[in-house]
């Protein structure tokens, strides 16, 4: 697929992680810019986000969870790019590393542990 740029972001220069929404959304984040790219299933750049380049997943509910391991966060996201909430760990340094979400659970791989979380998002 090539890429639309018809908002003027810089393209990805260095892609770090990818996911496939369930409507077709494309996500990456991209390591050079610090930043995550909305793309939609025509291939053009819908949103770039600045947002620390980690683990993309989704729930059932249409949400979007991208991990910032140098926050300790976990952003929620709409499709659109439209930030939603936060999910924080603490202050454990470089958490959270990977994320995984089946139906209200949340799996998280941190540095040194994995945490089972459920979700309760409004």
């Amino acid at each position: 697929m090539s890429i639309k740029n018809r908002k003027n972001f810089p393209l990805p220069e260095r892609p770090k992680h990818a996911f496939c929404c369930v409507n077709g959304t494309l996500i990456v984040s991209d390591k050079r810019n610090n930043c995550v790219y909305f793309i939609n299933t025509d291939g053009e750049i819908m949103e770039q986000i600045d947002h620390y380049p980690g683990s993309i997943a989704q729930n059932d509910k249409e949400h979007i969870f991208i991990t910032d391991s140098e926050q300790g966060t976990i952003s929620v996201f709409d499709y659109t790019g439209k930030w939603h909430s936060e999910i924080k760990f603490g202050k454990w340094q470089k958490l959270p590393k990977c994320i995984s979400i089946m139906d209200d659970k949340l799996l998280v791989a941190t540095r040194h542990k994995i945490l089972l979380c459920e979700l309760k998002l409004k």
